[in-house]
């Protein structure tokens, strides 16, 4: 979240408010649901692995890529690509 607020010129500590007033939702959140989205737009529409795919959206590993897309969805990445076809 902080690198995403200094892209913007402000503080971690002053987006979280501006975030709630404009979406309802903390700046995570937001972050989060944008991660998802790209997440499974890839792995629907791409024959991206999942290795890659973990470390195009910024995961160290890609089992905690695994992990925060099972947490969020309650499905494994390789699950929701399996259940597209």
């Amino acid at each position: 979240m902080d690198y995403y607020a200094q892209c913007i010129g402000i503080t971690a500590t002053h987006l979280n408010p501006i975030a709630r007033g404009h979406a309802g939702k903390s700046a995570l959140e937001l972050i989060h649901e944008r991660v998802l989205l790209e997440a499974k737009r890839n792995l629907a529409y791409t024959s991206m692995t999942i290795n890659v795919l973990s470390y195009a959206l910024g995961f160290a590993e890609p089992a905690y890529f695994a992990r925060f897309f099972k947490r969020h969805t309650g499905v494994t990445p390789k699950d929701f690509r399996m259940q597209l076809s």
